[in-house]
């Protein structure tokens, strides 16, 4: 089972309303294991009333030093299970209630489902699910479809072992495609990159998303 979590999230200062969200969304989770909530960033939000914990930062969340921002915030994780996510989703009630059903011996790398605000409709988004990368396009690979050399896990929505991160790091250099060169390095280094039925129902909201790369299947 799980011990203990760190909800890591990256922060511009931008979007504090629904920043506050995010974070109040994890506090209602009733979860029963420890946790903590770590923003990297900068925010006006009151710490000590939303229960979270600070590291500053001028990075630009929206920009090029995402890599940087997701390592630092696993270098300040207290926990063995990471949970990284956007500054702008909100979990939906009974997150935990699923999450809690995985079991660390089974996974390195797993994520959770997504609903997209994608321009004026919701649409059930396989963002951050199994993409299978072609020249210009991400194919959404179906949930329970074995990974590959060129599997990857969006970080808005990952559940990862810190361990993980701080051997294989992300690339803090380059602007964008971050989050998919850290899981191909994973796979090529033997980490267990795996989804469970269950993480069906273990839904986020993204609020702010734009219409990318990606090819969803209906």
């Amino acid at each position: 089972m799980i011990k203990g979590l760190s909800f890591c999230i990256r922060s511009s200062g931008a979007r504090e309303r629904f920043l506050e969200r995010a974070i109040r969304s994890i506090h209602l989770q009733d979860i029963d294991v420890p946790y903590e909530v770590i923003v990297y960033g900068s925010t006006d939000l009151d710490q000590s009333k939303l229960h979270f914990k600070l590291i500053e930062g001028k990075d630009d969340a929206l920009n090029a030093r995402y890599g940087k921002m997701l390592n630092i915030l696993a270098e300040s994780a207290s926990y063995e299970i990471l949970v990284y996510l956007d500054d702008d989703s909100e979990l939906m009630p009974y997150w935990w209630h699923n999450t809690s059903k995985l079991n660390p011996d089974e996974f390195d790398l797993t994520c959770f489902k997504m609903y997209q605000l994608q321009k004026e409709y919701w649409e059930l988004a396989h963002w951050y699910d199994w993409a299978e990368v072609v020249p210009g396009k991400s194919i959404m690979k179906d949930w329970g479809e074995p990974a590959n050399g060129r599997t990857y896990i969006g970080a808005g929505g990952l559940i990862v072992k810190r361990k993980v991160v701080l051997d294989v790091k992300f690339d803090e250099e380059e602007g964008g495609g971050e989050d998919s060169r850290f899981c191909f390095r994973c796979f090529q280094k033997g980490y267990k990159l795996k989804t469970f039925p269950f993480m069906k129902n273990a839904v986020c909201i993204h609020f702010l998303c734009k219409e990318g790369r990606h090819e969803f299947k209906k």
